[in-house]
């Protein structure tokens, strides 16, 4: 009983939502750690073979939506298409990990250039969490659940992989190219052993009571 109890005790911060807007057009974070989250470099190539980064960009195509002041102006993009690309919550800035709401999705650049799905995996300690997949990729900003069970399980990593509507050619630079905005997420909060050895015998004492 007492085990489930700890467990019952972790416990999430205030959402952090993550705009980018603070960024410089064309500004590429990766290497960095921007927001306390460490920006990793493509892990699989893009166009011309390119592994590619995470750069700040404008949404391009505009967004014709009446919520617009929601999104802002800059989304992040996976410079070059390339299509795995990932970031961390390190354990300096998040010790226990994070639960991750979600993210605002978009295509960027022309449609052909659009990836054809978007899936993304969340990790802890290098073992997966979830996986959930975006179907279809639009014009203008659309929200993922990355939490799909409602069950804030905490993750450390999380890895987005592209599928291209269509194999790179140099006539049409055809590869997955997205926008990533108001990127949603809690600190994972675990209390102090003297706090949750109080909490257990409180727990308990009413219990008896009953």
């Amino acid at each position: 009983m007492a085990w489930a109890i700890v467990l019952c005790l972790s416990c999430q911060t205030s959402a952090t939502i993550v705009t980018f807007e603070d960024l410089e057009y064309d500004q590429n974070i990766s290497g960095t750690a921007y927001q306390g989250i460490h920006w990793d470099y493509g892990s699989e190539p893009g166009v011309y073979f390119i592994r590619g980064s995470w750069m700040s960009r404008f949404y391009d195509p505009v967004i014709d939506d009446p919520d617009n002041n929601l999104f802002g102006t800059h989304s992040l993009t996976n410079s070059y298409g390339c299509t795995k690309i990932t970031f961390q919550f390190p354990e300096e800035n998040f010790p226990h990990g994070v639960a991750v709401d979600g993210a605002y999705f978009v295509g960027q650049g022309i449609e052909s250039n659009w990836p054809e799905k978007i899936t993304v995996t969340g990790f802890f300690d290098g073992t997966e969490v979830w996986s959930v997949l975006l179907n279809t990729v639009l014009s203008y900003p659309q929200w993922l659940n990355m939490d799909p069970d409602s069950k804030n399980k905490p993750i450390d990593q999380i890895a987005i992989t592209v599928t291209p509507k269509a194999p790179w050619d140099p006539t049409y630079n055809e590869y997955g190219y997205f926008g990533m905005d108001n990127l949603s997420f809690e600190e994972v909060i675990v209390p102090e052993p003297m706090t949750l050895l109080l909490l257990t015998l409180g727990s308990a004492a009413i219990r008896r009571r009953k």
